[in-house]
């Protein structure tokens, strides 16, 4: 079992007044983030979520160092991400890439794990190496070129890496992207049995089944703005909201919602339990948030996300 994971108030990240754009062929700058200031705090699983150009992808990057902003500061742990590489900013930040293919290097996953703490002579960075491809259950895959692995097999082996940098902050594009239902629901589950081993972990994304399983805090971008900061229950609460933000609610959400549950139910378990009969004196109450040994052994029903 494990333990539960508790939001706190020590501050992981922070954003003060962020813009960022990129400019056009003519040179004209098209801002992506406007004067944006959020803070991310230790103990939190946060859904970055929003349509396409939302502004999703910017944000990982800005907090990764890989950029810096046009105006306004980011801070990783006190770190202002002006004054330090991205080099330098990897020592607490961890990035995943969206097309996990793009993270193995090497022709071999062990190396590929390897490659940060090994090469920085971290303390005990070979049984660190062990211990994540043991965590993601590819020890059996080490040698084998991570090119060549399943889609949810690639997917876990980018995440490896990214824990074996042993980061304070984890950050993953689009994790569930392109997988079956299957893949989907593993990789759900592995990142909520790792919740207890990191300080703070961010996903952007469209799926909303993993939004709804995962995260205990949803940040909804809109034209590079926070439209909305919130949970996963009370987002999917607030059709306004979800309809501005052109979100499409997790299928057994939406039937829950058809059905007259409120507030709707994020999950099949919790829609079974509520609508047993034996149940119905507390059928319009909410179960307790989940902690993430609960959400580690669930499974869900396909999701219909948003292009």
């Amino acid at each position: 079992m494990l333990p539960k994971v508790t939001p706190t108030e020590r501050v992981v990240a922070r954003l003060d007044r962020v813009t960022h754009g990129y400019r056009s062929v003519s040179g004209r700058l098209n801002p992506v983030l406007r004067d944006l200031s959020l803070e991310l705090h230790e103990g939190e699983r946060v859904a970055l979520v929003g349509s396409n150009g939302a502004g999703k992808t910017t944000l990982l990057k800005l907090l990764t160092g890989l950029i810096v902003p046009r105006s306004g500061e980011v801070e990783i742990e006190g770190h202002n991400t002006r004054d330090h590489s991205a080099v330098r900013m990897a020592d607490r930040v961890a990035y995943l890439y969206q097309h996990p293919q793009e993270m193995f290097l090497q022709d071999s996953l062990r190396k590929d794990v390897g490659m940060f703490p090994i090469g920085r002579k971290l303390p005990g960075a070979a049984e660190t190496v062990e211990q994540v491809l043991a965590q993601v259950r590819l020890s059996e895959h080490a040698e084998a070129d991570g090119r060549s692995l399943s889609g949810g097999q690639q997917r876990r082996g980018s995440l490896a890496i990214g824990l074996a940098m042993r980061p304070h902050l984890l950050l993953l594009d689009e994790p569930t992207s392109s997988l079956d239902i299957s893949s989907r629901d593993d990789m759900i589950a592995t990142l909520a049995a790792l919740s207890g081993s990191l300080r703070c972990a961010v996903v952007a994304s469209h799926d909303m089944q993993l939004v709804a399983s995962w995260a205990t805090r949803v940040i909804v971008l809109d034209q590079g703005q926070v439209l909305a900061d919130l949970s996963p229950r009370d987002l999917f609460s607030q059709p306004d909201i979800v309809a501005r933000a052109r979100l499409v609610p997790p299928q057994i959400t939406q039937l829950g919602t058809a059905l007259g549950l409120r507030p709707a139910p994020l999950d099949v378990e919790e829609f079974v339990a509520r609508c047993t009969p034996h149940d119905a004196p507390s059928q319009t109450q909410p179960p307790a948030d989940r902690t993430a040994a609960d959400l580690a052994d669930a499974r869900h029903t396909p999701a219909v996300v948003s292009g």
